[in-house]
This record gives C-alpha cells, structure tokens and sequence, in this order.
C-alpha cells in the first residue's frame, strides 16, 4: 500500500473540495435522485501515478422526452374520424332499414362533407354533435300496428321516434347508461341507441330492463364499423306485419313454431 504525504494529502483533500464546491454550484437544481458518486481523480508524484476515489455528485444522463410528433397526431386523428364516419353511416342505414325516415343526403355523405360538419380543429371527430332523432315512417307505423279487435278497436302503433346517441368516454358504466335512459324517458323517445368507444361494465346493462317498455340498445363502435346486410352474402332479411305473418302461416300450413328462428343476438336482427 502506498503511504501518502502530508504534502500529498493537503493537495488531494484541497482538490477534493475543489471539485466538490464546483460540481454542487452547476448542478444545484438537480434532484439526488439524478446524482452518480463514481468520479475518479488521478494524482502524479513524479513518474508515479495514484489512483484516488471520492464521491463526487455530478448528473446522471436520463433519456431524452421524444416530442410529441405532429404527423403522428394527424394520423391517428384521421383514423378516428375515418372510423366515426363508418360508424355514422352504419347506424343511419340501420335506422332507415327498420323504416324511419331520412333524406338521401342524409345517407350518403361523404368523408369530406363529414370532416366539415363533425370535425373539430385537432382533425378529431366531434362525437357529441354525432347524435340525432329519426321518425318513423307511414308505413313502419302501419307494420307495427297490431289488427283491431273487439277488445281495441283502435290500436297504437308500437314505434315511436328513436334517437341515438354516441358516447366518447373511455369508460362507460352505471352513471353514463342512466343519463341515457333519462334522456330518453324525459324527452319521450321510444328508442335509444347508445353507442360507445368501449365495453359497458355488466352491472350498467342491468339498468336496460327497468325502463321497460322503452327500448334501449346497446352498441360498441367496433360491430358497427361495416353494414354487414349490405354484404352480398347475406340475405335481405324483412320484418313481417301481423296480417303478413298470419297470411304465411296459412300459405305453408305450418304453426308459427315449426318457422326457423334468428336469435335476439344475430347481428341481422339488430
């Protein structure tokens, strides 16, 4: 072991401090947490070297914030206003299938006319200013209007106007369907379509069969992004009136549970 000198030691621990004084006063507004005691200074007696370690505070190197890429920004803005415009027409053309009314330019938009009326500044879609009201039709009146009898001379028709809604939070549970359902029961809709950007919670969907006999329907974004009855593989599937389906069972001398069934849950009977 090398014995060092008072000399020797005067000039290291003055070198010491030194390096000490001057590293604290550049890096004073760095946390501790963003401190390495590793520095190493080398000392010459002559033709001899020593070697002398002392914790000295200096920054460490922590990666650099990548900035936020404006291109990648507008991607992901077009991609979601891409996917809302699909979503859109979907739900437009569903409601006009099952029979209420819309103007043909109300149908057939295009994604620049969508971008003008439902975009916001950042390129994202607007999805608030999304929802809507349709009415229905003379003849979907007529469809779901049972045949009088002694009993009710006078049926009502079982429609009404439907309005649909589209939800941008990113999580959708008890509180959001139950602001729903009040918006539809207070401003006396029939229908409510609720559509949302992610899953209900399973504990929200209970809410649906409480506010019987409105009817809500659940959608996420994802099953309305194609129309698959405008498939070509998929048959033209139409709702039957009361008198077409006595009408049928007659024809074929068949009872009405000898018909094949659809489930509630196809997609078609949506």
């Amino acid at each position: 072991m090398k014995l060092f000198s008072n000399c020797e030691l005067h000039v290291t621990y003055f070198l010491l401090d030194l390096a000490l004084k001057i590293t604290k006063s550049s890096i004073h507004h760095y946390s501790p947490a963003h401190y390495n005691t590793n520095l190493v200074l080398r000392l010459s007696d002559h033709n001899t070297s020593t070697l002398c370690s002392a914790p000295v505070l200096h920054p460490a190197r922590s990666p650099s914030r990548i900035p936020s890429d404006p291109h990648n920004m507008s991607e992901d803005a077009d991609r979601d206003l891409v996917r809302c415009w699909r979503v859109w027409k979907t739900v437009r053309e569903m409601c006009f299938d099952r029979g209420y009314e819309f103007l043909e330019e109300e149908l057939h938009i295009s994604l620049d006319e969508f971008r003008q009326k439902y975009a916001l500044p950042t390129g994202y879609p607007d999805r608030n200013s999304m929802n809507f009201s349709a009415r229905p039709s003379e003849a979907m009146m007529k469809q779901h209007t049972d045949p009088p009898t002694p009993k009710v001379p006078n049926p009502t028709a079982n429609c009404g106007t439907i309005w649909v809604e589209f939800c941008q939070d990113t999580s959708v549970g008890i509180k959001q369907l139950r602001t729903f359902a009040h918006h539809i029961v207070g401003n006396s809709f029939h229908t409510g379509i609720f559509i949302t950007t992610v899953a209900v919670t399973p504990s929200a969907l209970k809410i649906i069969p409480t506010i019987m006999p409105t009817v809500l329907e659940v959608f996420h974004e994802q099953d309305l992004m194609v129309n698959i009855t405008r498939h070509e593989l998929v048959p033209k599937h139409v709702l039957l009136s009361k008198e077409e389906k006595t009408a049928l069972l007659d024809r074929y001398r068949v009872k009405e549970s000898q018909l094949p069934r659809i489930q509630q849950s196809d997609p078609v009977a949506k």
